[in-house]
């Protein structure tokens, strides 16, 4: 049994459906009547997975998530959550009371068998498709099975018995984090039952501080005749509080990572306690290398941490505390507060998660509230791969997510259709529901975020830049679709992983990438897709050829040639379209059946008739190898006397909408196949494009790294001051030929500098050692010159013969040395 609609009236900002109440061709649905007038309920449909709730400021988001809990009878609702702008508010004297409702769906014979058993209820039974359950009257619910109009009532402790069978909830709490460090006395007590109690460490140190200082004295006034306890008593520190309710209960957290999660033994902290007494180093370190096993083998934080395969949470002790540190691909240990915010947020989020998980029944609906706080770009996304697999750890449990957020990152652009967008009205409306927001490609997303997709070009690691807003609409729309349907990964793009952007025209391709592209040392990676005409071409001319800065400027090309993709027969030679001569532009992809289904429905939509429409057979023949597809449907149109303007955003909006709906659409594998082939190649050349990027990132970093060596150590250098340089340089070189190449040139240099000696002494020829480190620059580039096997003979007096090593590799914007000494700034645009 899931949530499906969750239907709020009269709740804070949640008034009534004011555009239901004024559509003429909605439904009339039973439950809307309030007080004998039309007053519908706001209904916000639930994915069945996973419900991203986004929108402006005060449209009402973390309302929502309260209304979840009101309708499954969490809590009870007061006065102070009436809507106050309702016109029922104060109303002969009364104040309007909040009212929530439920639909639910996917009813399994248990379900049915725990509801039909309470009074009032007996009428359910395996045929029943649809339970609405509200909630009007405290200490009543109104029951409507299926299509039924009048209500079944329940009351008194059968209440009870209905809130038993409803979903059990559970909200990651988003302003919990993680402590520094735990009192081995907290965890004690704590693993006896009962509530547990304990100081700070921070609290503690200062208790043992102020003592110290205090000792002399109070020596002096034990001793001291005649005794004066009052004057001991003042001089004895106050003894340190216990940790408040915030602490304490980062400190329960602690508590279910360790034992909970981790699965240590709590008579473990007792035995640890007793060794750091003892001062038994032996059994302390075996003790907590243990608790650290545990906990990396639970945790499995590569799983959840994207950002750092290599990371690591571990224990250690001070004093009488566990503290948590943290080890990274750096092989540092860092403590807690020497990280960022994010980290421990995220940790937090992850422990109360397994926490939860580890019950006997786990709850099937999982909130949060805003959890893109503290979180980075890529932290957000680890997010929702841990939302992801909390729907999917357990199918036979039919579990739910719903969370809202401000951030476009915590949005699954692969899953557009589990968005939904709140938007606040005026006056007396309140807060609406927006229809259809995904089919739209995120419109109005932009209200509620300030801007998306489009807007957002310097924050993917990879851009796909586009001709325009409906290649938008097609390759999210059908990425989605596929994503949906549980195709092949490599079948289709990651919308989370890469950026679409709009350029608004082919002849605004070339700047845009330009823009994306920028001109500092870290370059995000950028493919480009145009049409097969024309403009296509002109714009592929000038991305590879470069635009001109300037009188007398060096042009630059944009981006490499092999990261554009025309769609034209070269490029997609094997796709099925009518256009003669193949397809040109994103609608040829698109079957003839699919694009007049899709103009019939956006005919009914905007003129209010399907007719008169041509056939498919009509718009064939207006195909023509100038006009392709879309003019063809304009023509078409037009020739039957239809009144529909078509225009390419609405009619790939309907395209993308049919897709989602459950009816039959002839020719849609047709479109899939034409769609795979252009994706799977546009995601070959993301991998492409984002493996080049990370090997120029490195070549970057060794760069830089070496000349930074050689800028700090002009004249001299310890063999151990070399030592850890190439150690650094080993962490940055990645699988690419390129580093292969480097770490070949570096082991040479190991080998000739002999370093297993004394580290200590400086190196006796040094000269020799700083051309050496230069020459790891260029270890690439001199050994593809050396593997030519025909090395060309270079004229002395050709203008165009080049010095190889004064040419290797230079990086944009970096400072060179030449062969006279000079610096030189290189890669000026």
């Amino acid at each position: 049994m899931k949530v499906d609609t969750l239907h709020v009236r009269l709740f804070k900002a949640f008034n009534y459906d004011f555009l239901r109440l004024h559509d003429p061709d909605a439904p009339k649905r039973p439950w809307d009547s309030y007080k004998g007038v039309d007053y519908p309920y706001i209904s916000v449909p639930l994915d069945k997975e996973i419900t991203c709730v986004v929108g402006a400021n005060e449209s009402g988001k973390s309302q929502l998530l309260d209304a979840i809990g009101f309708a499954l009878g969490v809590e009870v609702p007061g006065p102070a959550d009436s809507c106050r702008y309702s016109m029922f508010f104060g109303h002969d004297g009364e104040l309007s009371t909040a009212q929530f409702g439920l639909t639910l769906r996917g009813l399994k014979a248990d379900d049915v068998a725990s509801l039909s058993a309470i009074g009032g209820l007996g009428s359910i039974n395996a045929s029943t498709r649809a339970i609405h359950i509200f909630r009007e009257v405290p200490g009543q619910l109104s029951v409507y099975l299926d299509n039924n109009t009048t209500p079944l009532a329940v009351t008194g402790e059968d209440v009870n018995d209905v809130e038993r069978c409803l979903p059990e909830t559970f909200s990651i709490d988003t302003k919990r984090e993680l402590p520094d460090s735990v009192p081995l006395s907290f965890l004690i007590d704590r693993s006896k039952g009962g509530t547990a109690t304990a100081a700070r460490r921070v609290d503690r140190f200062a208790f043992v501080d102020a003592l110290l200082d205090k000792y002399d004295e109070i020596h002096r006034l034990t001793s001291a005749e005649p005794f004066d306890p009052a004057a001991l008593r003042d001089a004895i520190p106050t003894k340190p509080n216990d940790a408040g309710r915030k602490h304490l209960e980062q400190f329960e957290l602690a508590y279910h990572l360790l034992v909970t999660v981790g699965g240590v033994a709590p008579s473990m902290f007792g035995d640890l306690r007793d060794a750091l007494r003892k001062e038994s180093e032996g059994l302390t370190t075996a003790i907590v290398g243990k608790i650290n096993a545990q906990l990396s083998r639970a945790l499995n934080m590569p799983r959840w941490w994207s950002q750092d395969t290599e990371f690591d949470l571990q224990v250690d002790t001070r004093d009488f505390d566990l503290v948590f540190t943290i080890r990274d691909r750096t092989a540092a240990e860092y403590m807690f507060t020497e990280r960022s915010d994010g980290l421990k947020y995220f940790l937090s989020y992850l422990v109360q998660y397994l926490t939860r998980l580890q019950e006997d029944e786990p709850p099937v609906l999982l909130t949060m509230d805003e959890p893109d706080a503290y979180l980075s770009q890529q932290g957000q996304q680890d997010l929702l791969a841990l939302f992801q697999d909390f729907v999917n750890r357990d199918r036979s449990k039919p579990r739910q997510v719903v969370f809202v957020t401000h951030s476009p990152f915590l949005i699954d652009r692969n899953r557009a259709e589990r968005i939904r967008v709140l938007d606040k009205g005026v006056d007396d409306m309140g807060t609406r529901v927006v229809n259809k927001a995904s089919h739209n490609h995120f419109e109005p997303l932009r209200s509620a975020f300030g801007g998306f997709v489009g807007e957002t070009t310097f924050i993917g690691n990879c851009n796909l830049i586009l001709e325009g807003q409906v290649d938008q609409i097609y390759i999210a729309g059908l990425c989605s679709d596929a994503s949906r349907r549980k195709e092949e990964p490599t079948d289709y793009l990651d919308l989370n992983k890469i950026t679409l952007v709009a350029a608004g025209g082919a002849t605004n391709v070339p700047y845009m990438t330009y823009l994306a592209r920028g001109r500092d040392h870290d370059q995000p990676a950028v493919i480009v897709l145009v049409d097969g005409d024309g403009e296509g071409d002109l714009a592929c001319e000038l991305l590879i050829e470069g635009i001109r800065k300037g009188k007398g400027r060096k042009q630059t090309q944009l981006v490499n040639p092999d990261f554009i993709v025309q769609i034209n027969l070269t490029h997609l030679p094997e796709v099925a379209t009518d256009r003669p001569g193949g397809a040109q532009e994103i609608e040829d992809l698109i079957p003839l059946a699919v694009l007049r289904q899709a103009a019939t429905v956006l005919s009914e939509e905007l003129c209010g008739t399907t007719d008169p429409t041509p056939t498919v057979d009509d718009v064939r023949s207006a195909v023509t190898q100038e006009g392709g597809h879309f003019r063809a449907m304009q023509d078409a149109f037009q020739a039957a006397g239809s009144e529909l303007r078509i225009d390419k955003l609405g009619l790939g909006r309907t395209v993308v909408e049919l897709l989602g709906r459950d009816g039959p659409l002839d020719d849609i594998e047709v479109l899939r196949s034409n769609f795979r082939q252009l994706l799977k190649k546009l995601r070959s050349l993301q991998h492409e494009a984002e493996t080049e990027r990370r090997a120029q990132g490195a070549q970057k970093q060794v760069r830089r790294s070496v000349r930074a060596f050689l800028k700090q150590h002009p004249d001299q250098a310890t063999r151990d001051e070399v030592r850890v340089l190439l150690l650094d340089l080993d962490r940055l070189l990645d699988e690419s030929t390129w580093a292969d190449e480097v770490r070949v040139a570096k082991l040479g240099l190991e080998r000739d500098l002999n370093l297993k000696g004394d580290l200590g002494d400086d190196i006796a020829d040094y000269p020799g050692v700083q051309k050496k480190l230069e020459g790891l620059l260029y270890a690439a580039d001199l050994a593809s010159e050396s593997r030519a096997s025909e090395p060309a003979a270079v004229d002395a007096t050709d203008d165009s013969a080049v010095d190889v090593s004064n040419a290797a590799a230079e990086v944009p914007g970096e400072t060179v040395a030449d062969p006279n000494g000079s610096p030189s700034r290189t890669g000026e645009a």
